[in-house]
């Protein structure tokens, strides 16, 4: 199901929305614990470095 989501092309968002609504529910359904892995700050430094790379972007949506 996650292959689905990355590999397939979708007619609109509502077509990607519910494929990933589906994946929620299979994933939840199948009782297993999600993983982190990556630490707190490993994914904080990720984000200063896509928002460095973002800013002065007017299309971006980070702020």
């Amino acid at each position: 199901m996650n292959k689905r989501i990355r590999r397939e092309s979708w007619e609109g968002t509502r077509h990607l929305e519910k494929a990933i609504l589906d994946y929620i529910h299979d994933w939840n359904r199948s009782g297993k614990a999600f993983r982190w892995t990556k630490t707190a700050g490993e994914i904080m430094v990720s984000i200063a470095k896509a928002r460095k790379l973002w800013k002065g972007h007017t299309c971006s949506g980070i702020d």
